[in-house]
């Protein structure tokens, strides 16, 4: 990419000599036939280019990541979290179109979490003239349509953009046996949850019974959210799992920090 133009050019130059006359038998034979196959493969060394970069060109020019995919890194984080792929709502539509079992995960109405990269919006205006989105986003299988109505919309579009990885949240809506998107309540880049997929383990052993109290009344104050976190406790050497709950910079402020553990309920 840094070389081509350069090398394009030379063999540009060469052919308008050609054209011309200029460069007779004598000269391919010479210092100037030597100087345009100098000058033709001459590559400047650089650095790949950025993951994102790459990734974002090499779908621009063929259509399909070839290198990797730009949800790679983040493919632990999605198996824990979302709740249904595009994968899924395919398959959903296929089983529909031959009468077989559908799966359950695919309801109208039912709320589910989403991870992928927009990879186009498209604005509309409703009849109040306020402004709405339909959004395609690619997850690790395929796409799913998101719709924006005008008040989700109006909160985020100022925050994201095409080829941003996000987290949508919403609710199935299931039109008929060929169509399905999810209407999104809340939409926002994956990167600004920095706390989203991490596991909190809280040792138990020597909190009191105040403290332990506490801490059940955080967990189901805060589950009912975007669940990014996974909580887990230790009871004097024993793992309970916990189920997820929501965790921000104001949640945290609630408990005392030593790296992932917890050493104090405030």
């Amino acid at each position: 990419l840094a070389s081509f133009e350069v090398i394009l050019d030379s063999i540009n130059d060469g052919n308008r000599k050609n054209m011309k006359g200029q460069v007779t038998l004598f000269d391919l034979g010479g210092e100037t036939a030597k100087q345009l196959e100098d000058n033709k493969y001459k590559y400047e060394e650089k650095a790949e280019l950025p993951q994102k970069e790459l990734l974002s060109q090499e779908k621009e020019m063929t259509g399909i990541y070839i290198s990797g995919h730009p949800l790679d890194s983040y493919r632990r984080i999605i198996e824990e979290q979302v709740s249904v792929t595009s994968h899924d709502i395919q398959e959903y539509l296929e089983n529909i179109n031959n009468n077989m079992q559908v799966s359950t995960e695919i309801q109208d109405g039912k709320k589910v979490k989403v991870i992928g990269i927009i990879n186009n919006i498209k604005k509309l205006y409703t009849k109040r003239n306020t402004e709405m989105a339909f959004m395609n986003v690619e997850d690790l299988h395929g796409n799913i349509e998101v719709i924006l109505f005008d008040r989700i919309y109006g909160s985020v579009k100022d925050e994201i953009d095409e080829t941003d990885i996000v987290v949508v949240e919403g609710e199935i809506s299931v039109k008929d046996e060929e169509h399905i998107n999810v209407i999104a309540n809340n939409v926002y880049k994956l990167e600004n949850d920095k706390y989203l997929g991490k596991i909190f383990e809280v040792d138990i052993t020597d909190l009191t019974r105040e403290e332990k109290d506490k801490l059940k009344v955080l967990i189901r104050t805060f589950n009912n959210k975007k669940n990014n976190v996974k909580i887990q406790v230790n009871d004097n050497g024993k793992i309970i799992p916990c189920g997820n709950m929501f965790l921000d910079d104001e949640v945290l402020k609630k408990f005392t920090w030593d790296n992932n553990y917890v050493t104090r309920i405030l």
